[in-house]
């Protein structure tokens, strides 16, 4: 309590200084409830920016996502249009191809062809949407302010 001292001397009784001790002692538990206070609204303080903040990574870390799987299909699909020309360019020079194993390239020609229609986003439109995961702490974590040196982090 602040290093106050209460005893009783000859010119003053001890009984005589209670209202002061009473009234130190109410003080001191005012302070005490006030840090209280303060250390609870800093604490929900915190707690609201970093909702705030992880809300926002989520939000980026999907965008970025997003992104990414589209230019991933983007890039299949004009690989499986290299692979169109490709059987294009077999199922041509087969016209005057006259072997034995014609029906069977034919036959593989066209599971080939099965397969790129089955395989290609553009072609499949259920390949164009994301398949959306749950973001990590470390999926996120470069997407968050830079935190406190003394604080424990956003997790």
């Amino acid at each position: 309590m602040n290093g106050d001292h209460y005893r009783e001397g000859k010119r003053q009784r001890l009984e005589e200084k209670l209202p002061e001790v009473f009234r130190t002692l109410e003080i001191y538990r005012l302070g005490l409830e006030a840090a209280a206070r303060k250390k609870a609204f800093e604490k929900a303080e915190y707690e609201r920016l970093r909702a705030e903040a992880i809300e926002e990574a989520t939000h980026r870390h999907e965008l970025e996502q997003r992104w990414q799987h589209f230019t991933e299909a983007s890039a299949k699909s004009r690989e499986f249009e290299e692979h169109r020309g490709f059987i294009a360019k077999a199922m041509e020079t087969l016209e005057s191809y006259e072997g034995e194993d014609k029906e069977e390239i034919l036959e593989y020609l066209d599971w080939a062809k099965c397969n790129i229609e089955r395989l290609d986003p553009a072609a499949n439109p259920k390949l164009l949407l994301p398949k959306a995961k749950e973001p990590t702490a470390a999926d996120l974590e470069q997407y968050l302010p830079a935190r406190d040196q003394r604080s424990r982090g956003w997790y």
